[in-house]
């Protein structure tokens, strides 16, 4: 039962991990966090990325198109795409 508990800790604190990647990349590109609060957050990896972290971070970078997410695709497109219209012209 130890081995248990510890993959289980490890497990968590590898979840942990990941969440402040998360936070820290959203300090660094807003866009991502706002495209990010689109997304459902399910993280069924159905857009080919991992999770909906990783769909938003492809998005914004033109990896890939922004009705990447399988869950929420259409829904959702046109306010991406106004997202990363709004960045580039930041750029500017």
């Amino acid at each position: 039962m130890l081995k248990q508990d510890q993959e289980m800790i490890e497990s968590q604190l590898e979840q942990v991990k990941e969440r402040i990647r998360e936070l820290e990349e959203w300090e660094e590109n807003p866009a991502v966090n706002e495209v990010y609060y689109l997304l459902p957050k399910v993280d069924c990896g159905r857009c080919g990325y991992p999770t909906c972290v990783d769909c938003a971070r492809a998005v914004v970078s033109q990896d890939a198109p922004p009705d990447a997410c399988a869950v929420l695709g259409m829904e959702i497109k046109s306010r991406i795409v106004q997202i990363i219209k709004n960045k580039k012209e930041v750029k500017l």
